[in-house]
């Protein structure tokens, strides 16, 4: 059997929204912060991105588009939840400045599977969660520019095993940022993953 041969790229990247016939800037890279990951290891969302960009060599440029299938899924009205209200209490308070519209907070199912929700509307029992992905039901169109591509390391390997042990993301679309404030639950099992919001391109 053939041994996998993984790649380390390190890109820039813009991400727009191109579904209602425009173009909405969603992300962007900066030179300081570039999209880096290794394929095949899962760190990369959108898998057609990396198949795309898994062939491209240091220099070359790519221009893709991506209908929302291929992209982060059609949005599903069935993944807005609500849930009880009294799952969001910390020490006996509902802390209004975390759980509040528009807000983005972590959490946990059954299976510690991992994932973010939007607080659409917080009412006198019940909160209510979108759990699609912020891009569901959006086509995208990346473009941006391959900055290096070689064959992975066995210590970026290693040293990429060992970040994802203790962060379990990385990578465009796995970077996290945020904190974890307080309990989560809903569908949950009231456990904060410790993760925040996660964004495509920028890390």
């Amino acid at each position: 059997m053939e041994e996998l041969t993984h790649i380390s790229i390190t890109a820039s990247c813009e991400m727009h929204d191109i579904s209602g016939g425009g173009s909405i800037l969603l992300e962007k890279t900066t030179e300081q912060q570039p999209l880096h990951f290794i394929t095949d290891f899962g760190m990369m969302p959108l898998e057609a991105l990396e198949s795309h960009l898994k062939d491209l060599h240091t220099g070359d440029e790519y221009d893709l588009t991506l209908s929302p299938a291929e992209a982060y899924g059609e949005y599903i009205e069935e993944k807005v939840i609500a849930v009880d209200k009294n799952i969001f209490l910390i020490d006996g308070r509902f802390d209004e400045s975390i759980i509040h519209p528009g807000a983005i907070i972590p959490l946990q199912n059954e299976q510690k599977e991992r994932f973010l929700g939007q607080v659409k509307e917080v009412g006198e029992d019940r909160v209510t969660i979108d759990i699609n992905h912020p891009y569901a039901g959006k086509a995208l169109h990346l473009q941006g520019r391959i900055i290096d591509s070689h064959e992975a390391t066995q210590d970026e390997i290693m040293t990429l095993l060992n970040a994802m042990a203790h962060h379990g993301c990385g990578g465009c679309g796995g970077h996290c940022s945020g904190e974890c404030d307080g309990n989560c639950g809903g569908s949950c099992d009231g456990q904060c993953s410790g993760e925040g919001h996660c964004g495509h391109c920028n890390h």
